[in-house]
């Protein structure tokens, strides 16, 4: 894990990775 750097648009873009 980082250092609480994930901001909300790297998590959408991981949430979206993840769904495909």
């Amino acid at each position: 894990m980082h250092t609480q750097k994930t901001t909300t648009n790297e998590t959408n873009k991981i949430k979206r990775m993840r769904e495909g």
